[in-house]
């Protein structure tokens, strides 16, 4: 998933097998990152000391800053787990974890395009994911490669 807004942020291409985390990004772009990433982050915020100098590092560099951004290209079948239960009944799955293929909807940069798409024919923005959600990248795709999956979902998509 491509995104001019990701343009400000460290990036690399997903791989197959790679265990990727939802994550708001300082820009306010929502995106996803590797797990081992975010967790090593994490652990080092929790290291530093505690008090004013500690609140105050954070503030001036959140947990975001310097992880790289994961750009997943249309036609790369994802896991997608940890769908909360008020998204799955809005986006009609059966599970909290679903299969799905990234895919873009419209050629307009100006907008959010970044999406995927659900076998039952949802297609939902990136936007829309849950920070923590986990997701797998279980085969990734060039963006030149046909997406033979895609014309099987319908025109259901999910922005607000």
């Amino acid at each position: 998933m491509f995104n001019f807004s990701a343009m400000n942020v460290r990036n690399r291409l997903a791989a197959d097998g790679d265990e990727l985390v939802v994550l708001r990004f300082d820009t306010g772009l929502l995106g996803l990152v590797l797990a081992c990433d975010l967790r090593q982050k994490q652990e080092l915020a929790r290291a530093r000391r505690s008090g004013f100098w500690r609140a105050l590092r954070e503030f001036m560099f959140p947990v975001a800053s310097g992880i790289a951004l994961i750009l997943v290209p249309p036609g790369t079948r994802l896991l997608v787990r940890d769908i909360p239960i008020n998204r799955q009944l809005e986006w009609r799955l059966r599970g909290e974890t679903q299969v799905a293929v990234a895919t873009i909807l419209t050629g307009n940069a100006d907008s959010f395009r970044d999406a995927i798409g659900f076998s039952n024919g949802t297609i939902v923005l990136v936007g829309r994911l849950v920070e923590g959600q986990r997701v797998r990248v279980l085969s990734a795709s060039s963006e030149e490669e046909a997406n033979p999956s895609m014309p099987e979902f319908g025109v259901s998509v999910s922005s607000h």
